[in-house]
């Protein structure tokens, strides 16, 4: 009750005979300012952790990235319940995207994981490819409408109407 009396901003406590000094030392046992102020310190740490890295520079280097990624990938061989049986063509885009050397070198069972890095290695093969199909495409159609263009000039051919 005397912790409730401190919380509602000592309207009660000016009341009765308490001392400044008794209702400090009240404040100071009671849970609920104990979990506030260590939850202010809490606070108060996280942002002077998060100045300081805010000031450091951060990169990854090739060394780096062995240790953190390249390591923790599992290479090891899967079965049935940890990977899955790659079909001829998921077989030609492993080789493709050169996570295997060649088509014989692949396990009848492949992790989930390096399919998944197949998948995101052959999104980038097909864009590119579209990119260029369709650059490529655009390119001979514009040579071939100015080579008729050319051709009906030198012939002597007016366009009246369009």
């Amino acid at each position: 009750m005397l912790s409730s009396v401190i919380r509602c901003g000592g309207r009660q406590a000016a009341s009765s005979k308490m001392t400044p000094a008794v209702s400090m030392a009240i404040r100071r046992f009671d849970p609920l300012e104990a979990k506030m102020a260590q939850k202010k310190q809490e606070l108060m740490a996280q942002q002077q952790q998060a100045e300081g890295d805010q000031n450091r520079v951060t990169y990854a280097t090739k060394d780096d990235f062995k240790h953190t990624v390249q390591d923790s990938r599992f290479t090891g061989a899967a079965d049935s319940e940890t990977g899955q049986v790659p079909t001829k063509w998921q077989k030609k885009f492993l080789v493709i995207t050169k996570l295997y050397p060649s088509v014989e070198d692949i396990p009848p069972f492949v992790h989930h994981g390096t399919m998944n890095r197949m998948h995101d290695r052959m999104r980038v093969v097909f864009i590119v490819t579209a990119s260029i199909f369709f650059f490529s495409t655009f390119y001979i159609a514009e040579r071939a409408m100015a080579h008729k263009i050319a051709r009906d000039r030198d012939a002597g051919v007016v366009v009246h109407k369009m």
